[in-house]
């Protein structure tokens, strides 16, 4: 209907229409790679390889992973500082 009217339009997909459709997998969209704590995942790449980063970026880090450095670094902690906070969140 919207078509019809000339009205520029497109479907919005959430992230599992996009794993099901079958024109992102034509694409070569999807890769798959090992992360540490989940095991084999599967990831969006992009649609213009040559335009943006390669789809042989590196598998997502554990959660926390550069803590320490952010708290140093933007939050100009210490380290008995930051290892009070460790400490506290572990409990």
């Amino acid at each position: 209907m919207l078509q019809a009217k000339h009205v520029m339009c497109a479907p919005i997909f959430d992230f599992v229409d996009v794993l099901n459709d079958p024109q992102y997998t034509a694409r070569g969209f999807f890769r798959t790679t090992e992360a540490s704590v989940l095991g084999e995942v599967t990831l969006p790449g992009t649609l213009f390889p040559g335009l943006m980063a390669p789809a042989t970026s590196p598998p997502p880090q554990i959660p926390g992973t550069d803590n320490r450095e952010v708290f140093k670094t933007l939050l100009e902690l210490g380290s008995t500082q930051i290892d009070d906070l460790s400490a506290a969140c572990a409990r």
